[in-house]
């Protein structure tokens, strides 16, 4: 968790729709259409609610 993740999203038939970034130290709780929900902890360790929104191109 201490490093950035990238995800890798496809849809049902398997194509490539994009990469996401997340930073380091986020920890994703859930997946909307135009966010990720998630908490993120701080170099004390306190976790802090965030919303990253996606850009998805258009």
């Amino acid at each position: 968790m201490g490093q950035p993740q990238r995800w890798e999203t496809i849809d049902a038939e398997g194509v490539w729709l994009g990469s996401l970034d997340l930073p380091p130290r986020f920890r994703v709780l859930g997946i909307e259409l135009d966010a990720v929900l998630g908490v993120w902890r701080d170099e004390l360790d306190v976790e802090h609610p965030q919303v990253l929104r996606l850009d998805r191109g258009g």
